[in-house]
């Protein structure tokens, strides 16, 4: 045996709650009835506790049972990047092709020094924006594959009755058992443990009786310090040659010395009683000790895949586009047709009174369409924000939003959207854009046939991640905080709304996939120009959008104006300047000649952020609405 001191891996177990019950299951799954799960105070003081014992080349695990249960893992998690390890690569925001490889890259990365072993199901969907962030050291298992699980529950005295072999022989073979040897030692809601499959025993059958407490150092104990816990090892014959069953059987080989210890606690688990006899030679493990070798086809010696083909625990859910429309009803009537068969759910939102657009949704039943009065709402020329979070919230009445797009009327979606949504991985926190080229009404036949056509001037232009396609998750962490209303209502204009939009995510999580790029019907508006909405709102006195603020590399700011009709008309308007990180106003009158003064507001380079009145707004723009005064 070894001291855990001299250990690659420990493991933290969150839970012993688990989807699944595989045969033999190292950790007992199938016999518990009621679950624990760790709370945050035992999680923090179980990290503390290993201080010293981290190396290159060392990983703590997180563990279970399936520890995505645990109804406080992302804080568990986040907690633990805290707490322990260094930066996990920024791996995993690209859309995965196969999530079964990938996993395999991941095997073995121990750069973080956090691991995770889970069997994934529907919660390693719901965290795995969080996983990808926290751990670099993955050992995923779906357990679909023909995976062989050794028998453990067979007692001592039993186990070599049944096998004649000598007492010596088992503990000659429990002290150089695989698990303690390759894996790892343990930490549960009981205490620490010498050994993981000990630690299960013990809190399934013994209520912890035999643990360690968790303090500092605890991990520094040699084999000679093992006495209080290497009973546990006689209700165990994992470290000899025995029986072994295909995981997804979900039997438990057991001795009958065993059963009463299994009927104790409840356990509903199926179980074979162990016979020698009825053991086909070819379910014997012929061991080598290294790690892995029961994830090994015993007839080819190949590794076999940890996460099934079939798997679809990481896929998406559902895709739903979402559209303003209002007096765009003549540009949908191009693109409606074409987008609804490349979504699971359209959604169209405009006001009561334009009809057209009512309209043309009504041709096709499958199409929600939601009128919001609320277009001008908060004294706006045109409240996107609004409109999408009344689209947003009728939607969500009507199922569960999923991956959303962001796009326009305007827009017609990619033919290959849906190979990418329904056969790849993609990450939950991550905005997803791409660009787009503009297209003549006259030219839509020929390219939905596919013919060539020559797109018109500047083709592509625009690369950020604006508001003609933006894929995102409602599960991302940047804005999963803002539902049921998650876009800001602040903004008059469709621009500002849209750039504020895709602000909330990092810029490292914002990730351009060029195979969609989408295609816009061009308009003879010149740029922004259509932002502002309808030429006629109901108040004229409203506010539009005037343009941004951006710092210059002489540390000084320039307004961009983008309503060309009034570049030279702001005399007498009041101005609303907006924080676009965090939606802060303040209002004042437009300067005179146009010109912010560096007391109101200036640039730092160093930070890539505007100071306004004197503080770090910590965006490098700031946006500008006006008006003129009453």
């Amino acid at each position: 045996m070894r001291s855990p001191s001299q250990m690659k891996i420990i493991q933290l177990e969150l839970t012993n709650a688990c989807e699944k019950a595989c045969s033999n299951c190292t950790r007992l799954v199938g016999h518990v009835r009621n679950p624990w799960f760790m709370t945050k105070e035992q999680f923090e003081r179980a990290v503390k506790s290993m201080d010293g014992w981290d190396a290159p080349g060392r990983v703590l695990g997180a563990m279970g049972g399936n520890p995505v249960l645990h109804p406080l893992f992302a804080e568990l998690a986040h907690m633990f990047a805290a707490l322990w390890g260094r930066k996990t690569p920024p791996r995993g925001r690209g859309p995965i092709k196969d999530f079964g490889a990938y996993v395999n890259t991941r095997l073995g990365d121990t750069s973080s020094g956090r691991g995770l072993w889970s069997s994934m199901g529907p919660r390693f969907y719901h965290h795995l924006e969080t996983i990808q962030d926290v751990f670099s050291y993955w050992v995923i298992n779906d357990h679909e594959n023909a995976g062989l699980h050794q028998g453990l529950l067979i007692e001592r005295a039993e186990f070599n009755e049944l096998n004649g072999q000598s007492d010596d022989q088992w503990l000659e073979n429990r002290d150089k058992c695989w698990v303690q040897m390759d894996w790892s030692a343990s930490i549960n809601p009981r205490g620490a443990y010498f050994c993981e499959v000990a630690a299960a025993i013990d809190d399934l059958f013994f209520e912890g009786k035999s643990a360690w407490p968790v303090e500092a150092g605890w991990w520094k104990r040699t084999p000679a310090d093992f006495e209080s816990q290497l009973h546990l090892c006689d209700h165990c014959a994992l470290a000899q040659r025995g029986p072994s069953a295909v995981s997804h059987d979900e039997v438990d080989i057991v001795g009958r010395t065993s059963l009463p210890l299994i009927q104790a606690v409840g356990s509903k688990a199926k179980v074979e009683i162990y016979d020698p006899q009825n053991i086909p030679e070819q379910q014997e493990n012929g061991r080598e000790y290294r790690i892995d070798w029961y994830m090994r086809d015993p007839a080819a010696g190949e590794l076999l895949r940890r996460v099934g083909p079939s798997n679809r625990d990481t896929f998406a859910r559902s895709t739903t586009a979402v559209m303003v429309s209002v007096g765009y009803g003549p540009e949908l009537e191009f693109t409606l047709p074409h987008n609804l068969g490349l979504v699971d759910h359209v959604v169209v939102v405009t006001t009561p009174e334009d009809v057209v657009t009512q309209a043309v949704c009504s041709q096709y039943p499958t199409v929600t369409v939601i009128a919001s009065e609320r277009c001008y709402a908060n004294q706006c020329a045109f409240n996107k924000g609004a409109l999408m979070n009344d689209a947003l919230m009728g939607a969500q009445q009507l199922w569960k939003l999923d991956w959303v797009i962001f796009t326009d009327a305007d827009v017609l979606l990619h033919p290959r959207l849906p190979s990418l949504m329904n056969g790849w991985t993609l990450n939950p926190g991550v905005l997803y854009y791409t660009k787009r080229k503009d297209i003549l009404r006259e030219d839509v036949a020929a390219w939905r046939a596919g013919e060539f056509v020559r797109f018109a001037p500047p083709s592509g232009h625009n690369h950020e991640a604006s508001g003609y396609f933006q894929l995102f998750n409602r599960l991302a962490q940047a804005t999963r905080d803002r539902w049921p209303a998650p876009l800001s209502e602040m903004f008059p204009s469709a621009g500002g709304v849209d750039w504020h939009w895709q602000a909330q995510w990092p810029v490292a999580k914002k990730i351009y996939l060029p195979e969609i790029e989408v295609t816009h019907l061009v308009h003879s508006a010149t740029f922004g120009q259509r932002w502002n909405g309808p030429p006629q709102g109901p108040d004229q006195n409203s506010w539009r959008q005037m343009g941004t603020i951006v710092g210059t590399r002489d540390g000084k700011a320039a307004i961009g104006i983008f309503d060309r009709e009034m570049r030279d008309s702001f005399e007498g308007c009041e101005v609303r300047i907006i924080n676009m990180k965090n939606e802060a106003m303040h209002a004042m009158d437009w300067p005179a000649g146009g010109k912010f003064p560096a007391e109101v507001v200036s640039y730092n380079p160093k930070t890539n952020s505007l100071i306004f009145l004197g503080r770090d707004t910590g965006a490098p723009d700031l946006y500008v609405a006006y008006r003129e005064k009453s």
